[in-house]
């Protein structure tokens, strides 16, 4: 996997520097261990996203992932993957801990362009309650009651439900985005693993009218050869 030496803090974009001990090196996480630790969360599993997003990159990731890789079957008509990010690394095996995301852009129904997330993680990891804008890891609670919507994940109906950003105290938690309201967030469960799909900006909530089908690239076994790359207007952080 090429990617940078210590990568990001998932939970909060914060730097990340080498663990001080090999006590200091057990994450709060299931059998996972990192060789890096954050200020504010301590050992965490590195974030990092790829400078662009390419063929090469994405075969890396598929090989690898411990997590599922997710993307529209078929894309819709117009959009390319603009964006391709990671928790976690190939050193650090296949322990809980990883997250991935797929960002991907395209036209938005209103007109002008529209950015959607697919984030598919381990719970604790935190990096999807961040992009959503949450103020805190997971989604925990907020998972309950009447979903607001399904979709279709590795053929099976997954129940999502939207999530308001905001933290504890109203206040929109550290984020790439600018703005509590510039998403919608949706998160469920798929694969053991949470499943979030994030659009920006938030009149793009229009296109889950019709729930994309995903399908986990690592049971393909390989990347879509007519898959468009690009750049998006939505940062990973």
């Amino acid at each position: 996997m090429r990617m940078a030496t210590s990568g990001r803090c998932p939970r909060c974009g914060g730097p990340l520097t080498p663990a001080r001990d090999a006590a200091a090196a057990s994450t709060t996480l299931p059998g996972a261990s990192s060789p890096w630790e954050c200020a504010i969360h301590g050992p965490v599993a590195p974030y990092t996203v790829a400078p662009e997003p390419s063929a090469e990159v994405l075969a890396d990731l598929v090989r690898w992932a411990p997590v599922p890789v997710w993307l529209p079957d078929p894309l819709p008509a117009g959009w390319r993957m603009s964006g391709l990010a990671w928790v976690g690394d190939e050193a650090l095996g296949g322990t809980a801990g990883a997250a991935v995301v797929t960002a991907l852009s395209g036209p938005h129904p209103l007109g002008g362009s529209a950015d959607m997330l697919f984030v598919a993680e381990d719970p604790g990891v935190g990096l999807g309650a961040r992009l959503a804008g949450l103020g805190g890891i997971d989604a925990g609670d907020l998972v309950q009651g009447a979903p607001t919507g399904k979709l279709s994940a590795g053929r099976h109906p997954t129940p999502v439900w939207e999530v308001v950003a905001g933290g504890p105290d109203g206040q929109p938690s550290p984020d790439p985005f600018h703005g509590a309201q510039e998403r919608v967030a949706l998160v469920g469960e798929a694969d053991g693993c949470w499943l979030w799909w994030i659009l920006h900006p938030l009149s793009a909530g229009l296109l889950t009218v019709e729930p994309p089908s995903l399908v986990d690239l690592r049971d393909a076994g390989r990347v879509p050869a007519d898959l468009v790359y690009g750049a998006g207007s939505l940062p990973l952080g």
